[in-house]
This record gives structure tokens, C-alpha cells and sequence, in this order.
């Protein structure tokens, strides 16, 4: 596997940061059997924290007790760290990487800028199946803008909404983020005026199916 492959899954292992307060080393690891345990400590009287199946990448850590490794996992885009027997993991890189500097974590809620006084006022995502391939074709995103300001302004604006979106494939570590944009028109009487900003998003051409879409970031502004 290459370096960048490696440092862009450390990166993603970021959340790592408020787990290990320790400099660490780390290098990346394959598994190998079925089946293996990480447990919360180095020993099999240790509980249970997750069950890897073969071929899942985890992070190496430099700390070792015995024949037993302490690695970082992703699941479910989730953060989770334990202990494993190193017999049953590959090493796939031999050069030791820094765990990279901690960013913010992502906000649960899609980020949503506006100048005022227009304002993002609700939002929807109706995606489609891809019957022939399986997963999805693409999604309708709709944002319903506002634009409620000085009482003696009139006329018609165009409103411009940038929406940016995470594509996730199947087993993908590291979804892909797209930006696309959509316009529309906006009428105002009495200073207020409201319309609907109707943007497709699609996955593009992809050789694995895109199975989930979720709106990060929606920006709009108007022009007068």
C-alpha cells in the first residue's frame, strides 16, 4: 500500500487524539484470520470489544505486552482502540508514522451559511436506488431560502446555493466529498420573499456503488 494510502488513514483515525495522549508510532496492519477478538486488555480474560473480520485495516500502535499489539479501528465511523494477538495481523507498512496534529470534529448537523437577511429555513434529501448496479443513482437536495429584510425593497433576485456532500461506497474508509450548486429565483414584495433552490447530487462514474449521500455543507447568497 502506498504512503499517501497510509497517511490518509491515519488521518481519518484523527479521533484517535483524545485516546492516546502519548506521542505515538504508528503503522498500518491487515488481519488475517476469520475472526479476531480486540479485547480491552492484553490478556483473553479481557472483554470483548469488537470482532474483526479478515482483511480490516487497523492502526498499529508501538505499545506491545507479550505477543499482543494495541491497534486503532474504525467502525461505523466510530473510534475504538484495544488490544489483539500480533500473530494474527499483518503489518503492511514498515515506515513509522507521527499521528497527525487534532482537527474538530465534523458537527453532526450540516453547516449552513447565508448572507442576511436571506436565511436557509429547511432543507430536504431525497435520494433515488440504482436499480440496474444496486446503490444510488443520485439525490435531490432542496433548500427552502427566506429573504425577510427592508420593507421597501422589491423586485426579483437570483439566489446561488453551493451544497457540498460526502459519497460513501461500500466498506469505504475514506468517503469522497463532491460540491455541487444549484439557482433560482427569488421574488420579494415588501421585503420578504421566499423560494425553493433545487440541487442533484450525483456520484459520478465510480467503480463501486455510492450507498450513502449526506450533506456536510450548504452556502447560499443572493445578488441583487
Amino acid at each position: 500500500m502506498s504512503m499517501r494510502a497510509i497517511v490518509a488513514f491515519v488521518i481519518a483515525l484523527g479521533l484517535l487524539l483524545p485516546v492516546v495522549s502519548h506521542a505515538e508510532e504508528m503503522t498500518l496492519g491487515r488481519v488475517t484470520t476469520q475472526r479476531l477478538n480486540m479485547r480491552s486488555v492484553p490478556a483473553t480474560s479481557g472483554a470483548v470489544l469488537a470482532e474483526l473480520p479478515m482483511g480490516m485495516k487497523v492502526v498499529l500502535f508501538s505499545r506491545r505486552v507479550g505477543d499482543w499489539r494495541e491497534i486503532g479501528v474504525l467502525i461505523d465511523n466510530q473510534t475504538k482502540t484495544g488490544w489483539v494477538r500480533e500473530k494474527f495481523i499483518e503489518q503492511l507498512s514498515s515506515s513509522p508514522l507521527k499521528l497527525p496534529p487534532a482537527s474538530p470534529s465534523p458537527s453532526a448537523t450540516p453547516r449552513s451559511t447565508y448572507r442576511a437577511p436571506l436565511s436557509i429555513r429547511d432543507t430536504d434529501l431525497n435520494c433515488r436506488e440504482n436499480i440496474i448496479g444496486g446503490g444510488l443513482s443520485g439525490c435531490d437536495y432542496t433548500i427552502r431560502v427566506e429573504y425577510n429584510g427592508d420593507a421597501d425593497v422589491e423586485g426579483a433576485f437570483s439566489v446561488d446555493c453551493d451544497v457540498e456532500a460526502r459519497m460513501e461506497q461500500r466498506d469505504d474508509l475514506f468517503p469522497s466529498r463532491k460540491t455541487f450548486d444549484g439557482y433560482a429565483t427569488l421574488h420579494v414584495n415588501s421585503g420578504y420573499g421566499s423560494t425553493t433552490v433545487d440541487v442533484t447530487l450525483t456520484p459520478g462514474i465510480s467503480i463501486e456503488p455510492i450507498v450513502r449521500v449526506t450533506v456536510t455543507d450548504t452556502s447560499c447568497r443572493y445578488n441583487r
